[in-house]
């Protein structure tokens, strides 16, 4: 069978625009400046981000796909809600998927995935001074070492599952109050830890130092939770961030805002 010849395909500029507005809303809602829960309308989405209802229409779209967003009939779209049993099934999740991934990573591991998680463990470590700022370096050198891990792995699909949850549970950290056993707490000494067993390749201890950490994020929040809101259940989220009026007042419009 003869191959039709054609050239190359474009993507509609409205497509790319909305993965880009769907990218800006992913980060707020991931940052907590728009709240689990709250009702997020078009009209108001179109005047934040200056582009099109349509193009709003699709960036919520990939957001209900990706679960952080609620698409409700007739009611619109709310951010999605947040709870501690939902943490524990994520964090449940996390785990089994991640663990399955180190060990993959550190079958195929060679020096240069070494080298990498080296350096981006001491990359991390410098920016530990800064830990308690949520908008830090620190979390951005904190994912990086947490994807050095996991480099080797083969699997693209326990990757990409990967990412998911790890992006579910940095929603949760950032939304997480804070507690007097999180400043207590020696996470560097937890990321030494696992560094130190990755690039041995010692995969027990590897794994264990992984499903430690992890679980011992999600405890931390949970115990906060239940210190602050008892036993009613209700997730306490932060407070101490600019309201979701000053945000839209200050943010930036890239272009002029189309009425269709």
């Amino acid at each position: 069978m003869a191959m039709i010849e054609a050239g190359p395909v474009k993507v509609p500029a409205s497509r790319s625009l909305a993965g880009e507005v769907a990218g800006a809303l992913r980060g707020e809602i991931l940052s907590g400046n728009f709240t689990p829960g709250v009702k997020l309308t078009i009209d108001d989405l179109r005047d934040r981000y200056g582009v099109s209802l349509s193009v709003i229409r699709e960036a919520l779209s990939r957001l209900t796909a990706d679960g952080l967003v609620l698409a409700q009939d007739q009611r619109g779209f709310r951010v999605a809600p947040v709870s501690i049993d939902d943490l524990r099934d994520l964090t449940r999740t996390r785990v089994f998927i991640e663990t399955e991934a180190l060990r993959d990573a550190i079958v195929h591991g060679d020096a240069e995935w070494e080298a990498g998680i080296l350096a981006a463990f001491h990359r991390l470590s410098r920016a530990s001074g800064a830990r308690d700022d949520m908008a830090s370096e620190w979390t951005t050198r904190h994912g990086e070492f947490h994807g050095a891990i996991l480099q080797a792995c083969t699997s693209t699909w326990l990757i990409r599952f990967r990412d998911i949850l790890y992006e579910r549970s940095e929603r949760y950290r950032r939304l997480s109050i804070r507690s007097a056993e999180t400043q207590q707490r020696d996470v560097d000494g937890e990321h030494r830890e696992l560094m130190r067993a990755a690039v041995a390749h010692d995969t027990k201890a590897a794994v264990a130092a992984l499903r430690t950490h992890l679980e011992e994020t999600a405890r931390i929040i949970i115990d906060a939770q239940r210190e602050h809101s008892g036993e009613s259940g209700v997730f306490v989220v932060r407070t101490n961030r600019p309201s979701q009026a000053a945000q839209a007042a200050s943010k930036p419009r890239a272009r002029p805002a189309s009425t269709t």
